[in-house]
């Protein structure tokens, strides 16, 4: 607080009020601040309700008051991010360049504010991925922005990167940077990682490597989610019967799946039948399994199911 030259009694008075006033400005700002705070909560907070229920224009509005605040947060820019990306998801031709345009430019200014900002970054890979190059998208940008994705988040990284990887790189590197994410900080659990990733391996054949994965998640962890607990079931009867191992394993695993309730199973029926004949068959090949095997295969309206028991039983026959 500034002080005062004192010369009269008027410069006293004058003084006593200029006091009171810095005083008064000293007391009110950390008031007016929180207010303040709470506004730009409650307008983040309304712009991310509009987007949710799908009132672009209204999150628009909302999001521009927001950036017009003193303060500067990536968390915002990357909300406005995925409102003009919405928006030039739904847009006429003539305005998707515009919203394409500005959704990067959002998450261009959110990870310059925070380099670390994770979901920032996947909005400018998605962008870079998907939109035009007249809207100003540049596919040579995504391996480095992987890489920055990598060094917040390995995890994340893998598992968005993986059809990819899977599909260009050599298997060694893929599975390496498998093992490297496993031990690195993440938001995704270890145990959920692990069944993400043996997904992805079992999508693109690598059904051995897929399976050991599988049966290194511990079930007792409780980490994975419900879904995904209970297709790690079918999972390990499918990956025993692809690789012909271990099939006493794939068998209890498809019993219990067969046993969960019907809201849990996502699986049709016709698809655990089969795993379940399948594998008896690969445990003893009794004619009666593989009968019943022929007997789906007649019965089935599902093609694909269809054509996998016909090339499974074309080795057997």
């Amino acid at each position: 607080m500034n002080s005062c030259h004192v010369t009269s009694t008027f410069d006293q008075k004058q003084c006593f009020k200029y006091r009171m006033f810095c005083l008064f400005i000293l007391l009110s700002s950390p008031i007016l601040n929180a207010k303040d705070q709470t506004s730009v909560n409650d307008l983040y907070n309304q712009a991310k309700a509009a987007l949710v229920a799908h009132k672009l224009d209204q999150a628009e509005q909302l999001i521009e008051q927001l950036l017009e605040s003193p303060q500067k947060e990536a968390e915002y820019h990357y909300l406005a991010g995925r409102i003009a990306a919405q928006q030039a998801q739904e847009a006429n031709l003539f305005s998707q360049l515009s919203f394409a345009r500005a959704a990067k430019k959002h998450f261009t200014e959110a990870i310059n504010l925070d380099p670390q900002h994770q979901d920032a970054i996947i909005g400018l890979i998605r962008f870079h991925q998907q939109a035009p190059v007249m809207a100003g998208s540049d596919k040579h940008m995504i391996p480095e922005l992987f890489n920055q994705l990598r060094g917040v988040d390995a995890r994340s990284a893998f598992l968005l990167q993986a059809p990819m990887l899977l599909e260009k790189k050599p298997f060694e590197i893929v599975q390496q940077l498998y093992v490297d994410a496993l031990d690195l900080p993440s938001k995704h659990s270890v145990d959920q990682f692990q069944f993400d990733a043996a997904m992805w391996f079992s999508a693109y054949g690598h059904h051995r490597t897929a399976l050991e994965i599988m049966q290194a998640i511990d079930s007792g962890d409780h980490e994975l989610n419900h879904e995904s607990a209970a297709m790690r079931l079918y999972q390990l009867a499918k990956l025993t019967a692809e690789t012909q191992s271990q099939l006493d394993v794939g068998l209890k695993n498809i019993q219990l799946y067969a046993a969960l309730p019907t809201k849990d199973q996502t699986i049709p029926q016709d698809w655990i039948d089969f795993r379940m004949a399948q594998l008896k068959f690969l445990q003893h090949q009794l004619p009666a399994d593989q009968e019943q095997l022929m007997a789906l295969e007649s019965t089935t309206e599902l093609d694909d199911l269809r054509d996998k028991i016909q090339s499974f039983l074309s080795q057997y026959r």
